[in-house]
């Protein structure tokens, strides 16, 4: 069977792809992985302040203005509480 110039370029780099990988398995072998993303924040680490909604900025009941929300952080966020 005769295969085009094309089709054997796939091939050979398929099965260069193929080598690389077995390489970096073995390579790795008994490192252990790590642990697969939380389900609170998917692995970004933080998430949305539920106070302010990410705004900064909170009602004051007392003085029936907006100030700065002092839970979360300049950007809106706080740590993830599940995974750090």
């Amino acid at each position: 069977m005769q295969l085009s110039s094309g089709e054997a370029h796939w091939r050979r780099r398929g099965g260069a792809e193929v080598g690389r990988r077995r390489k970096l398995e073995l390579l790795l072998e008994g490192i252990p992985r790590a642990a697969s993303s939380c389900e609170g924040c998917a692995g970004m680490r933080f998430i949305m302040c539920m106070d302010c909604s990410g705004s900064c900025k909170v009602l004051d009941e007392e003085q029936k203005k907006m100030v700065k929300c002092g839970v979360c952080n300049e950007n809106g966020l706080l740590h993830c509480p599940i995974c750090c």
